[in-house]
């Protein structure tokens, strides 16, 4: 197998899981398991990684995981952010590609993008991890009404 392709193999195996038939499935990453998809509709995940899904308040996100799922904390979504992460597109899509050389996950986002922890800050912020074309961390200046992608863990 060439180089690059053994490179390709994480990432196109997520995609083709998917694209299947089978049950959203998650991968390990640094030790947490990460669904490969962003949550749709309340308790469901997008048909395809490179979906963005719905967008949820602090509360709302809280209870959007499908069965068996949860949102992650600050610090997982930190630790997260501390893994290979590089831009990447996927059929055109932006989003950033991170991988803890094992393993590999896409989050989808437009030009910036916040995807939402379990941790609340104070009475009116939670924690959210951003995402934009510079970097990936963790941001505790968002009211608890915005509107973010939520991507859940095991």
């Amino acid at each position: 197998m060439k180089p690059a392709m053994k490179k390709l193999l994480p990432f196109l195996l997520i995609l083709f899981a998917a694209c299947s038939s089978r049950p959203p499935r998650g991968v390990e990453i640094g030790g947490v398991v990460w669904a490969i998809q962003n949550v749709g509709e309340p308790g469901t995940f997008v048909e395809n990684p490179k979906f963005e899904g719905l967008y949820y308040s602090f509360e709302e996100a809280q209870t959007v995981c499908p069965k068996g799922w949860h949102v992650p904390t600050a610090e997982q979504l930190e630790s997260l952010s501390r893994m290979n992460g590089r831009l990447g597109l996927v059929d055109d899509v932006p989003g950033r590609i991170f991988s803890d050389g094992k393993n590999s996950i896409f989050f989808p986002f437009p030009a910036s993008g916040c995807y939402w922890s379990s941790n609340q800050r104070d009475s009116t912020n939670g924690y959210a991890f951003l995402l934009n074309g510079n970097f990936a961390n963790i941001t505790h200046s968002t009211g608890l009404e915005a509107l973010h992608l939520v991507r859940c863990v095991k």
